[in-house]
């Protein structure tokens, strides 16, 4: 059986990740911060939730950066939200913040980024509402796709 690490960093939103790649058939989904069971995972999920800020600081912390980079370069790898983030040279969120390097470039600050933010905290609060699972469906459909890309 395949197994799918969800890198635990702190910072992300690991119920609801594990859950959609649990739905969509990921095989063996494991939460964790051990380094070890993520360097023999099959797949790796870097998710994320909060400023990048406070998320790099934790990855650093953690020595997740050079984890993030070793275990991306041989098998399928997916970073969600500030994961995805993350994984960029640069971030001009908190007045700019040095990220990852796995990929050139920069995040760039968009005033949508808030309206984003605003519905994300509407469809949390809001569970049965349609903003929520149309949120759900997203993630479970790019998980979804994902998989297929990775099992080829």
């Amino acid at each position: 059986m395949q197994t799918v690490a969800v890198i635990d960093y702190g910072m992300g939103n690991l119920h609801s990740v594990a859950k959609a790649l649990e739905h969509v058939g990921a095989g063996k989904v494991l939460v964790t911060s051990d380094a070890q069971v993520i360097r023999e995972a099959d797949r790796v999920v870097f998710p994320g939730v909060g400023a990048i800020r406070d998320c790099m600081a934790e990855i650093k912390r953690l020595g997740f950066d050079s984890l993030v980079r070793e275990v991306s370069a041989d098998r399928p790898f997916l970073g969600i939200c500030v994961g995805m983030q993350a994984l960029l040279e640069r971030s001009e969120e908190n007045d700019g913040v040095d990220c990852i390097g796995l990929f050139p470039g920069q995040v760039r600050f968009s005033a949508s980024a808030w309206v984003c933010r605003r519905c994300w905290s509407v469809a949390k609060r809001t569970m049965a509402s349609t903003a929520s699972a149309c949120s759900l469906a997203r993630c479970v459909s790019s998980a979804r796709t994902w998989l297929k890309t990775a099992s080829r």
